[in-house]
């Protein structure tokens, strides 16, 4: 063969070389050349996420999932062939899609580990190259199970001028498009913890009543149930079901003070009768209401004094409300005495709120 042809031959290989589709360089990636030059065996890189996409890419992930490589196939399987054989591994080919996800999740503050609540299995069960006449296309399926056993299957294109551009970027479409699915974004998604420092049941934002002691029963607000309206919790309320409109002391209970009268006397000093009128007001409302009057004196003097001074003292709040047309039969008497102190005797303060009468519902 002579000089000449030599050249000519040896120039055509260096063209043909020249002009076989991109995807032959290195570029950082895992390729392998075996047996030989005209097989090729590649591992695509991650790539990660960009924010255009994801259609809807805000919402509350879980702190914590785990991913899981569940591909068990680790064989060389052929992926196409152009001018050469191209082979891949699709243990592998998962595991990028895994690193992908990782790298997405933690940019979203989310803990990658191995015993989250929250679980996705990941297998890439197939992919292809294939050649149009100015780019290097790459298919690829991404199978997806959650912890609840959902599963879905996302198959994802990518074309590119650059082979490795090209199934780089398919992994990574395949792994964004799980969270444009609904079902994956509703099994991802949870509530936002809501801070409630008294432990009720109602979010700090929105407690209108911070403190609850524990176990107290609360409403929509955060605050503890006042059943009968009177301002007195429940869980603090000697006197539960005050009718309403009733005025009450700090135990919640209809309590008329000693101010109604003098000292040692029973008949009700003129400048209180605002007062009982109150209650006429409230007994009117409730018709069917029936109330005990109970009269109650401090330790001074005799018991059995005080207990006299009691039942008169209770006797002519009754007169006066049947003075201004309440019933008789729904009124009746009672006198304690000192028997029933609402708090100490021995201080002046004490005595006070103990010389009381009230008001007790009779069902």
């Amino acid at each position: 063969m002579s000089r000449s042809i030599l050249l000519r031959l040896s120039q055509v290989v260096i063209l043909l070389i020249l002009i076989i589709p991109s995807g032959c360089g290195d570029r950082g990636h895992r390729i392998f050349y075996e047996p030989d030059y005209t097989n090729r065996y590649y591992v695509p890189k991650q790539i990660p996420i960009k924010t255009n996409m994801i259609l809807k890419p805000e919402f509350e992930i879980c702190k914590m999932v785990t991913i899981m490589n569940t591909q068990e196939d680790a064989r060389k399987i052929p992926i196409g062939a152009y001018t050469h054989q191209w082979w891949g591994n699709l243990h592998m080919w998962t595991e990028t899609a895994v690193g992908v996800l990782k790298n997405e999740l933690e940019k979203r503050g989310v803990t990658v580990t191995e015993d989250a609540p929250k679980i996705l299995k990941l297998s890439i069960t197939n992919a292809n190259l294939f050649w149009g006449f100015d780019v290097v296309g790459c298919t690829l399926n991404l199978q997806v199970e959650t912890g609840d056993e959902y599963k879905v299957t996302f198959e994802e294109t990518n074309k590119s001028t650059d082979l490795y551009d090209s199934c780089d970027g398919a992994v990574t479409r395949a792994v964004a498009a799980m969270f444009d699915d609904n079902r994956m974004r509703s099994y991802l998604t949870c509530p936002v913890v809501l801070k409630d420092s008294d432990g009720d049941g109602v979010p700090d934002d929105r407690d209108e009543c911070p403190g609850t002691p524990e176990g107290i029963e609360v409403d929509s607000k955060g605050c503890p149930l006042d059943t009968d309206g009177d301002g007195v919790p429940d869980y603090k309320d000697e006197c539960l079901g005050t009718p309403q409109g009733a005025k009450v002391d700090n135990r919640g209970c209809w309590v008329i003070m000693d101010t109604l009268f003098d000292f040692n006397k029973y008949d009700i000093k003129a400048q209180y009768y605002p007062v009982i009128d109150d209650v006429v007001a409230v007994l009117k409302k409730n018709p069917s209401l029936k109330i005990e009057i109970q009269g109650h004196t401090d330790k001074i003097g005799a018991e059995a004094y005080n207990q006299k001074l009691s039942e008169n003292r209770a006797r002519s709040v009754m007169n006066y409300l049947v003075m201004k047309g309440i019933e008789g039969k729904r009124l009746s008497i009672a006198g304690y005495g000192f028997t029933r102190p609402e708090t100490t005797n021995e201080t002046e303060e004490g005595r006070a709120l103990n010389r009381r009468v009230e008001l007790v519902p009779v069902h």
